[in-house]
């Protein structure tokens, strides 16, 4: 079933404890921004650090993009995979212009062509 309010909080920490991790690889300074903000969204409505705008980098909007598409394509443990069709549809209606730019989501849809 669905996350608990306190189960979510505990989950959101991953982004700071994956990025604490991946900070103490030399040379994975991106990486480990990329970690931290693929749940940040473009209009401020992520975590962990409430990023809006421009301050979500390219990086992370791409990574979350994957992110969700892969999710919902992918079996779950509490309901089916959906199609690629059904997974695009919901991008675009629920996520364009909030989760990530309609400018990153034409670049992603260019590349399923």
């Amino acid at each position: 079933g669905r996350l608990t309010v306190e189960e979510f909080e505990i989950m959101k920490l991953h982004t700071v404890y994956g990025e604490r991790i991946v900070r103490n690889i030399s040379g994975w300074d991106l990486v480990a921004d990329i970690v931290r903000h693929h749940h940040e969204n473009v209009d401020g409505s992520g975590y962990p650090d409430g990023l809006s705008g421009d301050e979500v980098s390219i990086r992370a909007q791409i990574v979350a993009m994957v992110d969700v598409f892969t999710a919902l394509t992918e079996e779950r443990p509490y309901r089916n995979a959906l199609s690629r069709e059904e997974a695009l549809r919901i991008m675009e209606n629920e996520m364009v212009g909030k989760k990530f730019t309609r400018s990153l989501w034409q670049a992603f849809l260019k590349v399923l062509k």
